[in-house]
């Protein structure tokens, strides 16, 4: 059978608190919301989990990650002790799991940081024309804010374009 312990409420509301002599965590269960974190209530201090979407300084998440705070960073950080050219330092990837694809995870695009010489980095932008295929570099910023475009690109239909000075149009 099944092992466990259970704090069941008669008030809509149920708390568990875990601490020491300088720090408290609470687990609590208010309203349809589940939190833990450094409050006793359900409120913007802990992480909340609300139908499946978590909130980071919210208890109402309108996406399946909502991160909320007056100046709110989400941090990707490599634990490489040592990092040499041409590395990944870190990577965001664009996934679908349509059903042509077997339920099975898919890249559609992806955008890519990379160590480059000397402790500059360059971002890149990356893009497939289906899911599942091969994704190809489309755009690349380098240390010094110059863009490269690996295709050609069409602007014909771009309403504007700004372009910082001295863009060469050669």
């Amino acid at each position: 059978g099944e092992v466990g312990l259970t704090i069941q409420s008669r008030t809509n509301r149920a708390k568990l608190r875990v601490g020491d002599n300088d720090t408290s965590a609470y687990v609590v269960a208010e309203g349809g919301i589940s939190s833990f974190g450094p409050s006793a209530s359900a409120d913007a201090t802990n992480i909340s989990v609300v139908a499946g979407d978590v909130g980071i300084g919210t208890i109402t998440p309108v996406s399946v990650l909502n991160i909320k705070a007056e100046d709110p960073t989400l941090t990707i950080e490599s634990d490489r002790t040592t990092v040499v050219a041409n590395e990944i330092l870190g990577q965001i990837d664009f996934r679908t799991n349509e059903a042509s694809f077997s339920g099975a995870p898919a890249t559609s695009a992806r955008i890519r940081v990379d160590e480059s010489e000397y402790a500059a980095t360059t971002m890149s932008f990356w893009t497939s024309t289906n899911p599942g295929d091969v994704l190809t570099q489309q755009l690349t910023i380098d240390p010094e804010g110059d863009a490269t475009f690996t295709e050609n690109v069409n602007l014909k239909d771009a309403k504007s374009l700004r372009l910082g000075d001295g863009f060469d149009t050669t």
